[in-house]
């Protein structure tokens, strides 16, 4: 048997400046990660002050932006769940429910959080949450690597090139992608714990390496590639991959002393095994929150072929974007990425030598195969082989893989540094000047999120023929007041891909508010003919019907997607509006009651109930009791400032014959109308007020008569 040397702990320079030095011989490079001396401490708190200050120079400018038309109303201005605020059930549904194909319930929680802080829809609070987790994660990135390595300007120039690089605007810009970056988060905590771990391992610092792990798995699922990245670490730089029964030289696949010596590679696998157990259950959560949602595509859709050729395709690119970060978008449309056999040859054929390169070379330069393998490795959840929508690629994918890139660039180039005090400045020139030219770029990158027609319009400069880019920027010049805008980037979208309904819904929208009702009513049953179960496209032809006249089909669809979907309040209010205008007040009451009690909060929805419930001519559907309680609370919820619910609720007292209250409550509802410059429907109340001092209630067929639907643009899930 051969026998284990027990080996004294490498010394470690605490003065020596590595930020310059070459690295020798990268095998015996003692990698220990000693106590901060005073020296070193002012070289790490002066890097991570230029670290802060480059990501803030770069990225400050989101906190002014607004949200954009693609996710954000999703994700935030349309969710009910954000807009209850930071509740015990809003928890709760956080983690036991599915939205939009994905499993997050800690983003769910940050903004409930930072609704409820900010008192509602604050698009600066979002934006200045997602800089502050990205100018986190740089810091976390620096301390993780020079805990592990024990060099403070190799691992400042990694950290930096991940804060500033503009492949990265994405995830910090957009604020929809705050997944993004607070999976990183974590994801960069555990690197930084598990280097802790490493030196003196110890079951509390591993219970916090899962408390980490298991806390980023519940943001973005992404972070599941981590136990194979900390196996990638423990090859370097932490270097605990010893074979148990071979003898261990002094600085070879050594970390601090004995206790990694005998380290082996299965030991380090059993190691691994919780977090991998984590890492198998938020795998299949998020499969079939895919699944169930209907995000995953096919392999009629894209063939399995057309996928690794795209995997390809989004492998080369990325790095390619990494060197050259121009051509940069939100939305890289699938056909974009069917290269020529040629391309796609060359694509091959380099990723494939560099790999053999580094593992050729994986003695001599091992952080050229962790680096390369690191971005190979995290990039597979994300690079298309399991197909998620219809995009080829997303820059915000490369924000943890890259972080492999530039550390085997950074650590190699090092290497071949000249030992020499005189390359100092030369080197120091060259490192500030990449930064400045990549802060540059950065900087006008951001500036394209500043909104969506901004965003969309830089899009489809550079992506030339992104259907998504024509139909946000449609529905963004619309928001603005462009119709005729919105109407011509939906017809381009729809040329792109004739099947895409939610630009045929939304020409159809802007077609009915340009008043070509039968053109909108024929993009509207176009899209049915396409995806018959598309209910939300069905509620829009229920609306134009109706605004057309035509209330009995109307009526019908309204109650098919009812049949489909229960939960739809502003369906069952939309049922009650058009059942009122047919006459039938029963089911316009049930209808209306049923939308209230989905939606509490809603006072339209309430201002419709109560003047059915106050005026309608049908004696079994008038309740004036309820409808004083709800007109009295949603006057409470408006501050009494809405005249149209203070007509309403004269209404309800003059129907309890209380028509002293009646009269007071329709004169300040009349001032306030001729206030709100409302002249007909201060000449309405006038009519109504006449009735109450004649003690007459106010009874009309026509109560909701004049309660249009209006249109509204379908916003990009």
């Amino acid at each position: 048997m051969v026998e284990i040397r027990q080996l004294e702990p490498p010394p470690c320079d605490a003065g020596h400046d590595p930020g310059v030095a070459p690295l020798v011989d990268d095998r015996a490079e003692p990698v220990c990660a000693p106590a901060i001396e005073t020296g070193q401490r002012r070289q790490v708190l002066l890097a991570a002050g230029l670290l802060v200050a480059m990501t803030l120079v770069v990225f400050g400018q989101v906190r002014h932006f607004d949200f954009i038309n693609y996710d954000d109303p999703t994700y935030v201005l349309e969710s009910d769940l954000v807009k209850s605020g930071l509740t015990w059930d809003g928890v709760r549904r956080a983690f036991v429910e599915f939205r939009f194909a994905n499993w997050h319930p800690l983003v769910w929680i940050t903004y409930m959080a930072e609704f409820e802080c900010c008192g509602g829809l604050n698009p600066h609070v979002f934006h200045t949450t997602n800089l502050v987790f990205h100018t986190a994660n740089g810091l976390l990135l620096f301390a993780a690597l020079r805990s592990m390595t024990g060099r403070v300007w190799p691992s400042f120039f990694v950290a930096a090139l991940f804060a500033i690089h503009p492949l990265h605007v994405e995830s910090v810009a957009w604020i929809s992608e705050l997944k993004d970056v607070q999976f990183c988060f974590f994801e960069f905590l555990a690197l930084w714990v598990y280097a802790r771990y490493a030196r003196r391992p110890n079951w509390k610092l591993y219970l916090l390496l899962l408390a980490a792990f298991a806390i980023g798995l519940t943001a973005k699922q992404m972070i599941v590639t981590l136990p194979c990245v900390l196996l990638l670490l423990d090859y370097w730089p932490l270097r605990r991959w010893a074979p148990a029964s071979a003898q261990t030289e002094p600085g070879e696949f050594s970390r601090v002393g004995p206790e990694f010596a005998r380290t082996a590679v299965p030991w380090l696998i059993v190691e691994k095994l919780p977090l991998l157990a984590l890492a198998a259950i938020a795998s299949r959560l998020c499969y079939v929150a895919q699944r169930h949602s209907g995000a995953l595509r096919s392999l009629e859709s894209n063939p399995f072929g057309d996928r690794i050729r795209n995997a390809i395709a989004a492998y080369f690119a990325y790095l390619v974007q990494t060197f050259w970060p121009t051509g940069l978008a939100l939305f890289y449309p699938f056909e974009m990425q069917r290269w020529s056999w040629a391309t796609m040859s060359v694509a091959w054929i380099g990723l494939l030598a560099v790999t053999l390169c580094a593992v050729w070379q994986c003695q001599r330069r091992p952080a050229l195969l962790v680096g390369w393998l690191w971005y190979l490795g995290t990039l597979v959840p994300v690079i298309g082989i399991v197909q998620v929508g219809s995009q080829a690629r997303a820059d915000r994918y490369t924000y943890f893989p890259l972080v492999g890139v530039f550390l085997a660039l950074v650590w190699e180039l090092a290497a071949l540094i000249p030992h020499r005090r005189s390359w100092r400045l030369t080197i120091a020139t060259g490192a500030a000047g990449l930064l400045l030219t990549l802060m540059s770029v950065a900087w006008n990158q951001t500036g394209y999120w500043q909104d969506s027609t901004t965003l969309f319009t830089h899009d489809l400069q550079v992506t030339h023929g992104s259907d998504v880019a024509h139909h946000s920027l449609g529905s963004a010049l619309v928001a603005s007041g462009d119709l005729a805008g919105g109407i011509f980037h939906c017809r381009e979208a729809l040329a792109i891909d004739p099947a895409k309904i939610l630009s045929r819904s939304n020409l159809g929208v802007f077609l009915a508010a340009e008043r070509h009702v039968d053109d909108a009513l024929d993009q509207f049953r176009i899209g049915l003919n396409i995806r018959p179960d598309a209910w939300k496209l069905r509620v829009r032809l229920g609306n134009a019907l109706a605004r057309s006249g035509n209330l009995p089909e109307a009526a019908a669809h309204y109650r098919w997607v009812l049949a489909q979907t229960n939960e739809a309040p502003r369906v069952w209010s939309n049922l009650g509006l058009a059942s009122a205008r047919l006459r039938h007040w029963m089911a316009a009451a049930d209808a209306l009651k049923f939308a209230l009690r989905l939606n509490s909060t809603n006072v339209r929805v309430a201002n419709r109930l109560a003047r059915v419930l106050a005026a309608c001519p049908d004696s079994d559907a008038r309740d004036p009791e309820l409808a004083v309680r709800i007109a009295s609370d949603a006057c409470q919820r408006t501050h009494d400032s809405n005249p149209d619910l203070l007509d309403t609720l004269a209404m309800g007292y003059a129907a309890q014959a209380e028509f002293g209250k009646a009269l007071a409550i329709a004169q300040r509802a009349r001032k306030r109308a001729v206030h709100l410059n409302q002249p007909r429907l201060a000449q309405d109340i006038e009519a109504r007020i006449q009735c109450y001092e004649a003690h007459q209630p106010f009874i009309s067929e026509a109560i909701l008569d004049d309660d249009q639907l209006k249109p509204t643009v379908h916003k990009q899930p």
